[in-house]
């Protein structure tokens, strides 16, 4: 901790600062009259008042008053007063409402974060793993001093930049993470908007992401093709031969250590259904056994709202036999769970396939970085555009509420089939004019 020595400790004076000439670097001088009024000297000789406050964490931070000529002694600390909560006029306090807020960026997410878990929010896990990359950095922040311009700079353009991530990370971001940039962007907005509502100021302060417009995105268009998504299946097959069995060496090793075979299973099942049922991650991953039809001659599963589920409402899925039969073989295996794809270690269900995802890609020989589990999703649905069923079959196929939802977002047709389809039109005119 900084000690400050008797002689840059005393009553501020005009004159006595205006006087003062830095003998070493930077200098930071303090008002016996007001703790929290600062004087910063730079090496230089610019002169600067700052308010200087300790927050919950215990983390110092400065803020800045303005400079000694424009500011006077008796006004920076006028100044100090109002920021401190006191005023000396009145010789009283300062409304609750008008009074600055100790709240830092770290409390208002914990705050936010809380709320989501007890909302049963799909996305919680994406919303942690955002802040620990891009915004955990700015815990300290207060968020009274969060304004346009500061979002703009230490979000958008940062995020897009990829500061602080490692190499690794920068080379998997599409389009150069303006799509990461603009979805942090939509959580430090709703991230504010919540500590906006929980301190009553919703209406007397605007929400500084507001104004921030976000990056300009193209249609995604990663799609496995038929040929590929073959090959995805087979390789599910082949991964759980190879790296799904006990061998004679250590288990879990490598980029599966300290993972258990079974847990590795019900990865690569959830993967499987994701791409033969055309449904979300999260969606299957907590699929239940309560939930589920296999006898009769129309299997069906019925998810439910809210987790995995974006319109909140029922939707019934109608199972293909392949998938029956990995949930039959399953249901042998798991035994009275909850879940059919329990986690590893007492959890509950399963938490994050991506490892196993990376590594079938690999086996399948599928060289895209940048194809994701989600576009699973949207491989079912152009291949059912593919094979000729009209979109609002495939939008109650994959519990679309509108065909529009699936149109827009879900059908990837690549540059061979959209030439064919153009070829094979072309060709039905002439035949009829031949005929």
């Amino acid at each position: 901790m900084r000690t400050v020595t008797d002689d840059r400790k005393f009553k501020f004076t005009d004159t006595r600062l205006e006087a003062w000439r830095p003998t070493e670097g930077e200098v930071y001088l303090h008002d016996t009259e007001r703790p929290n009024l600062l004087l910063r000297i730079s090496p230089k000789g610019a002169k600067t008042f700052y308010f200087c406050r300790t927050d919950r964490s215990g983390k110092t931070a400065k803020q800045r008053v303005g400079p000694l000529g424009e500011w006077t002694v008796e006004q920076a600390r006028a100044r100090v007063d109002v920021l401190n909560g006191q005023t000396v006029e009145a010789g009283g306090a300062v409304p609750k409402r008008d009074r600055p807020s100790t709240h830092t960026l770290g409390d208002a997410f914990a705050d936010y974060i809380t709320f989501r878990e007890g909302e049963g929010g799909r996305s919680v896990y994406q919303q942690r793993r955002m802040y620990a990359l891009y915004l955990e950095r700015f815990a300290h922040v207060l968020m009274d001093e969060i304004d346009e311009v500061w979002v703009e700079r230490n979000i958008k353009h940062a995020v897009a930049r990829g500061d602080g991530l490692d190499e690794r990370r920068k080379a998997l971001r599409r389009s150069g993470g303006t799509y990461t940039a603009n979805n942090v962007l939509v959580l430090f907005r709703a991230v504010y908007a919540r500590y906006l509502k929980v301190n009553k100021l919703k209406g007397k302060r605007a929400n500084p992401c507001v104004d921030v417009p976000l990056y300009p995105t193209s249609r995604r268009e990663e799609c496995m093709s038929p040929e590929e998504i073959k090959r995805f299946l087979a390789a599910i097959d082949t991964f759980k031969r190879e790296h799904c069995v006990f061998k004679h060496t250590r288990p879990g090793r490598g980029m599966f250590k300290g993972q258990p075979i079974e847990s590795r299973i019900a990865l690569a099942d959830v993967l499987f259904c994701c791409v033969t049922l055309g449904q979300r991650r999260g969606a299957v991953a907590g699929m239940r056994w309560t939930d589920l039809r296999l006898n009769g001659d129309d299997p069906t599963w019925r998810i439910p709202p809210i987790k995995g589920n974006k319109s909140r409402k029922w939707k019934t899925i109608h199972l293909p036999p392949k998938a029956v039969e990995l949930l039959r073989e399953r249901r042998q295996r798991s035994g009275d769970g909850e879940y059919v794809f329990p986690g590893a270690r007492g959890t509950a269900k399963v938490k994050d396939p991506r490892k196993v995802y990376h590594k079938i890609l690999v086996i399948a020989g599928i060289d895209n970085p940048h194809l994701t589990i989600h576009d699973l999703r949207a491989a079912f649905v152009t291949l059912g555009v593919v094979k000729g069923k009209t979109t609002e079959a495939i939008a109650a196929a994959v519990g679309h509420d509108s065909p529009d939802t699936t149109t827009e977002h879900y059908v990837r047709l690549s540059k061979a089939q959209k030439r064919s389809v153009t070829h094979e039109i072309s060709a039905a005119m002439f035949e009829e004019e031949a005929a």
